[in-house]
């Protein structure tokens, strides 16, 4: 379900807010691991803040009203994600060679078409935490990732993410 515009309701205003500003962090992620100011570890911890986050969005437009208490804890949420972002970007853990790994490029651009995504409204939330998870269980398993059959393994995996990405943007593209 895609976030409905704002017109005439309240809180929903506060939700695609807190939808686009989800899509500028996912973005910085993306950004971050790229140069590699954010290492994979990292990476991995602000993305599943991101997806409590695309949780609690999916939460609040269940009963199609947002209460005050859920626009608060949305807005909290959204602003502890800023915050460990920025911790990220400025701790002193950078990974030298993020920008020479064979496989983050191809993680970098998913991350990043997940964040035009849900800033588009072409991905929902609860999109979003399904693909949140494949990403994240990517940056795990590139983590344990030693033998070539591995990295084979990990280059596939990375195919078929991409093509959920492509997959979820299509369907609500197609129902709008």
């Amino acid at each position: 379900m895609a976030i409905p515009p704002s017109i005439g309701k309240p809180g929903l205003a506060t939700l695609v807010r807190t939808t686009q500003e989800q899509g500028k962090m996912m973005g910085k992620i993306a950004e971050g691991v790229k140069s590699g100011a954010i290492n994979s570890k990292e990476a991995r911890k602000l993305l599943e803040g991101q997806q409590k986050l695309s949780a609690s969005v999916e939460s609040a437009l269940a009963d199609g009203e947002i209460s005050a208490d859920e626009e608060l804890g949305l807005l909290a949420q959204s602003q502890d994600n800023h915050k460990n972002i920025k911790a990220a970007y400025d701790n002193t853990t950078q990974d030298t060679f993020a920008s020479e790994s064979v496989n983050a490029p191809g993680q970098v651009r998913q991350i990043g078409a997940i964040a035009e995504g849900i800033r588009q409204g072409t991905i929902d939330p609860k999109e979003a935490q399904k693909l949140l998870e494949g990403q994240i269980a990517l940056l795990k398993a590139r983590a344990e990732s030693t033998t070539p059959e591995d990295l084979a393994f990990m280059d596939m995996s990375e195919e078929l993410q991409g093509l959920e990405i492509e997959l979820a943007k299509l369907i609500n593209l197609n129902a709008g």
